[in-house]
């Protein structure tokens, strides 16, 4: 028999339970686990552990009910439970304590203080146990437990009790007591009118039972008293309790209540909080026959602070501006003069740079339009970061109640579709939720949100379009794209899509989809024993401004044992228009592993010589657009020549895109570009279809469109 503390653990996830399991058993402790609610209740029934450490997400039965078949076990009767988990809803706290939980703490919680909390659960079980077992150890059991034992007389006001009760009220312990205006004065001040109260009952025959927590006035304590009333044997009438520090109770409960309802980076109430606030003020304002406004607020252009700051910068901004609003919102209470907590206005971070604003009492719209100006103010105010000062600027989108909705949810919605409006009217400005807004306005939002849940459940899909030698039909090369089939709306073009993803920060995400796709499909055409081609992939400006992100996507090639040789990253001149510095520095990093560029639809931005003399490239793109006239226009033809001729005499390869007749590819083989793209060798086409090419090796028939 091990001396070591038995311990079951409950958890579905392996990865967690094999952690916990570890950092349990380096903590002298044995750990028997579970993966299931009934494997951990069997386990239970026949090891009878000292302590259970139980997961809310369970693949048979969900934590609570595991819980509560435990405690209707004569073997975990009265076993510690700690429920870990990684949900912080005010409910799951409220159902886990009800199905009998001793503890509750979150996943997040520090390894280190997860053990404190096991050996703080076990310490108290041994006292408890101790107490039963013997009189003679309860001052020991006492101070094991922070528990101590008193006994007020209601006549004479005298205190006595344990050593242990007078060291947690921070009294000097005294053989013959002390008074209970001593104990009154050890209370916080605020708290001294309770305990006058109870003496007061008491004394009067009013009270039977009482428990209550108290703050200390000294340090940042909190005691539990509870007692109770008698005069046993016809002595004098007294109060008999006990005294507990419950400082650590009273703070987890506090940081539960905090997880569960406040922001932990602005200490804003959260989505939660805001809810229940929006719904109270939606009642009040039925009867009294009011107006409320709900505002959703986004800071303009958040991503590049974060993108070249850093997530500390971003974050000390999303604490500024948190600030501000509520700042403005107090301006506006103190004007109506609130009579009840329902009539206070309230600011709320929903996530992100994104925050959601109540206000409330108004007579009409104009007022909440008075409330945005002042906000939009307030956001308006330089902010100082790191490196010095920034401007910032925010978009509002207003919706009324009862005119736009009389939910939280429908005018959460219509507030989304103003804030759209909003941006699209070139933001920094505020507009109010008009149900003549378009279609299109709805559906964009619509497909924002279902981009981010196919990216989640790889919903997406890749064509790769060959890239031929225009002399010989010889392939060699493609171009991976995206695509994406909507489940409502169908096939959801490239140009809608990437537009939409760049709009919500979505692109690097794409990017980093398309380059794994990528590099798994040339992985499998090697094993297959094809000889593989190399494939390009558009690269979004939005990586470059991450460092992390454009490291990982780097990477992934080479961690699927892909030569970096076999991809071509396609940048185009918008990002060496913008930020050339960045622009110079990623490039380094993409010739430092070995990977080539080309300079995608040249001709359509500036197209300035000092990027070809300045930017490590490999090849250039000649843009569709003068490949579409090449046989009848002079002009494009001249202008096709000269980039294939500049790009040729600077040792780069002209590719032109867009070749979809017989007529266009002798045009280009006459000014010496070889390497082409277009309908004329094949469309975009699966993996599976591109495979075969490769597998046949022969020229690619011409597909002349009809």
């Amino acid at each position: 028999m091990s001396d070591r503390p038995l311990i079951v653990v409950i958890e579905d996830d392996a990865l967690m339970r094999s952690m916990r399991a570890s950092l349990l058993r380096a903590s002298a402790f044995d750990v028997v686990e579970a993966s299931t609610g009934a494997e951990g209740c069997a386990l239970v029934e026949s090891l009878r552990p000292r302590l259970i450490l139980l997961d809310l997400d369970l693949p048979d039965l969900n934590g609570f009910e595991v819980c509560a078949r435990l405690r209707a076990s004569e073997a975990a009767a009265e076993t510690p439970i700690l429920i870990l988990t990684g949900r912080d809803d005010a409910e799951a706290i409220r159902r886990a304590f009800e199905s009998g939980a001793t503890d509750f703490a979150v996943k997040s919680m520090r390894p280190p203080l997860i053990v404190h909390r096991i050996r703080f659960m076990l310490r108290a079980q041994e006292a408890t146990a101790e107490l039963r077992l013997s009189e003679a150890r309860l001052a020991e059991a006492q101070r094991i437990a922070r528990v101590g034992n008193w006994e007020l007389d209601l006549i004479s006001g005298t205190f006595v009790g344990s050593s242990e009760a007078f060291r947690l009220l921070g009294i000097a312990a005294s053989p013959g007591g002390t008074s209970a205006a001593q104990v009154r004065h050890c209370l916080a001040e605020a708290e001294r009118t309770t305990f006058d109260q109870i003496v007061h009952s008491a004394r009067a025959g009013r009270l039977s039972l009482f428990h209550h927590e108290f703050r200390l006035a000294m340090g940042a304590r909190t005691v539990q008293l509870r007692g109770e009333y008698g005069h046993p044997d016809g002595s004098a009438p007294r109060l008999t309790g006990t005294v507990q520090d419950v400082t650590e109770i009273v703070t987890s409960r506090e940081q539960i209540k905090m997880l569960a309802y406040y922001d932990s980076l602005t200490g804003l109430p959260n989505r939660v909080h805001f809810v229940e606030r929006v719904n109270a003020a939606l009642a009040s304002a039925r009867r009294q026959n009011r107006r409320v406004a709900l505002m959703v607020m986004d800071l303009d252009n958040f991503k590049k602070i974060n993108d070249t700051l850093g997530h500390a910068a971003g974050d000390e901004l999303l604490r500024t501006v948190a600030a501000r609003l509520s700042s403005v919102l107090r301006e506006n209470d103190s004007i109506a003069a609130p009579q009840d907590p329902a009539s206070e206005s309230t600011v709320a971070r929903m996530g992100g740079d994104e925050f959601l604003l109540l206000v409330v009492d108004l007579e009409s719209g104009e007022q909440a339009a008075v409330v945005a100006r002042r906000i939009l103010e307030a956001v308006a105010t330089p902010v100082a970061l790191p490196d010095g000062m920034h401007n910032v600027s925010a978009s509002i989108g207003i919706s009324i109640f009862p005119e736009d909705g009389d939910t939280y949810d429908t005018l959460l919605k219509h507030a989304d579709v103003a804030l759209y409006q909003a941006k699209d009217a070139g933001r920094n400005l505020y507009e109010f939720y008009d149900r003549r807004m378009s279609e299109a306005s709805l559906q964009r939002m619509v497909l924002e949100s279902s981009l981010r849940t196919a990216l989640a459940d790889r919903q997406l899909g890749m064509a790769i379009q060959p890239k031929v030698s225009g002399d010989s039909g010889q392939l060699v090369g493609g171009e991976a794209l995206l695509r994406w089939r909507h489940a409502e709306f169908g096939a959801i073009p490239p140009s809608v899509f990437v537009a939409l993803a760049e709009r919500a920060g979505l692109a690097s995400v794409l990017t980093a989809f398309i380059v794994e796709e990528v590099s798994k499909q040339l992985a499998a055409w090697i094993a297959s024993g094809h000889q593989p081609v190399p494939i390009a992939i558009n690269l979004s400006p939005q990586v470059f401004r991450d460092e992390e992100v454009l490291a990982e996507i780097l990477a992934t090639p080479v961690r699927h044992g892909i030569k970096p040789s076999l991809i071509v990253f396609e940048v185009t001149e918008s990002l060496l228009v913008d930020e050339p510095a960045l622009a110079e520095r990623a490039f380094k990093d993409l010739r430092a592993f070995g990977y080539r560029i080309a300079l995608d639809d040249f001709g359509t931005g500036y197209s300035s010589l000092s990027y070809l003399r300045r930017f490590p490239l490999d090849a250039i793109k000649i843009d569709h657009t003068y490949v579409r006239e090449l046989h009848s226009s002079p002009r494009d033809a001249a202008i096709v020549k000269a980039i294939v001729e500049l790009s040729t005499s600077l040792g780069l390869e002209p590719i032109a895109e867009g070749v979809e007749t017989e007529a266009q590819r002798a045009v280009l083989l006459g000014f010496g570009c070889i390497m082409m793209q277009g309908y004329l060798f094949g469309r975009p086409q699966p993996a599976e279809a591109f495979g075969e090419l490769l597998r046949g090796g022969r020229p690619l028939p011409l597909l002349e469109p009809h």
